[in-house]
């Protein structure tokens, strides 16, 4: 089986963030990280968390949470990797 337990998409990108962080990669100095992180900026739902549907380890595309909620775990995860990016110095409010 394809993902599951951390739902793909939102958990990958947050430990591959970590990862990277760890080998000294920031927003400033990796296109890997930039990408990552306007990845997530991307797919912030519109009352300012993140949410993933199960459904995208099965069509191994994002799919968003069913009704477009956010989830509290998912937004924590994403806030984390937005954090490891680094794009908080270089802007504070990224956010809606």
């Amino acid at each position: 089986m394809y993902g599951n337990w951390g739902i793909c998409f939102t958990y990958a990108t947050w430990l591959a963030l970590r990862g990277l962080a760890a080998a000294g990669k920031t927003y400033y100095n990796s296109l890997a990280v930039r990408k990552a992180a306007h990845f997530l900026l991307k797919l912030q739902r519109d009352d300012g968390g993140w949410g993933e549907s199960y459904l995208s380890c099965l069509a191994k595309k994002f799919t968003p949470l069913e009704g477009n909620r956010s989830n509290l775990v998912q937004t924590a995860w994403t806030l984390m990797g937005l954090i490891h990016s680094g794009l908080a110095q270089r802007d504070p409010t990224p956010l809606h």
